[in-house]
């Protein structure tokens, strides 16, 4: 079975629409798909379990490692320095290919020259869980006057659980010295006065930046290859990421069972060229 239907075996909450509040308070209430195209929800942690397990199946897998460095040889990039966040110790790691799935602030992307910061083309985001809400299956997305394009969204996860989050536009983030933490807090009681929750839940914080894909980078550099949020894949309009980096994961990987047969070249571009063939439509449509 695929990704999706193991998620879909270990239970899922289905959504049935989405509530978009504009900056001034007015609200446009839109159903979502039913059938066998319903949208649904489901915790991070339980995709990454998935994803987990069928690494340690073909590979060798190393947790709590973190790229700190990048190997060259003769101004080749061959290899990877790694710290082990347990035992503070570092090793050095070759391979004939990298690939710089570290997220959008990918060591990878920075120290191979494939990374363009760019703040106004990056959200600051923080999520935290409700963890004893009474939820129905609607999505509330509310678009914040100081903040925007910059929004704040609750998620249903299950009838007791949600994702409280906002994103904010880096450049703001960073040159009005915003504070997430009160950010939230701010877009929590706003959705407490909308009876959307009962009470300012417990605030504990999932911080990550967002690089959107308004902004493309470079995905291939002779050896090296960004795939998902390293990439800047994420959708420019709300900043959605999963998807897109699941889909350029699926493609590399698929270029990547190909290198060395006799009848195709050791490159990656062909990497790059599917994924603005199959993933970039997407981003413009929903942007």
């Amino acid at each position: 079975a695929g990704v999706r239907e193991k998620i879909l075996e270990k239970g899922v909450h289905f959504l049935d629409s989405v509530s978009i509040t504009s900056p001034s308070g007015s609200a446009l209430d839109l159903p979502l798909p039913s059938g066998s195209h319903a949208p649904f929800s489901f915790p991070r942690s339980r995709v990454d379990s998935i994803l987990f397990d069928r690494a340690t199946r073909h590979c060798e897998f190393r947790e709590r490692q973190h790229v700190v460095g990048l190997l060259r040889e003769g101004g080749k990039i061959v290899g990877v320095k790694a710290a082990d966040t347990s035992s503070k110790s570092t090793r050095e790691i070759t391979a004939n290919f990298i690939v710089g799935a570290d997220g959008g602030d990918s060591t990878v992307a920075s120290h191979s020259g494939l990374q363009r910061w760019n703040a106004e083309h990056t959200l600051a985001c923080v999520s935290s869980p409700v963890l004893d809400g009474d939820f129905s299956s609607r999505v509330h997305f509310h678009f914040l006057k100081h903040l925007l394009p910059g929004f704040g969204w609750l998620t249903p996860l299950s009838k007791t659980r949600a994702t409280l989050g906002i994103m904010i536009p880096f450049h703001l983030y960073q040159s009005q010295r915003l504070s997430l933490e009160k950010e939230w807090r701010t877009f929590a009681e706003k959705l407490v006065a909308a009876g959307v929750l009962s009470s300012v839940p417990a605030f504990t914080p999932q911080e990550w930046f967002v690089p959107l894909a308004s902004a493309p980078r470079e995905l291939v550099k002779e050896n090296v290859a960004l795939c998902g949020d390293a990439a800047a894949l994420a959708d420019p309009l709300l900043g959605n990421s999963l998807g897109n980096a699941l889909h350029s994961g699926m493609i590399l990987g698929e270029e990547l069972s190909k290198m060395g047969s006799e009848s195709r070249p050791i490159s990656l571009n062909t990497y790059a060229s599917r994924v603005h063939a199959e993933v970039f439509p997407h981003i413009r449509s929903s942007s």
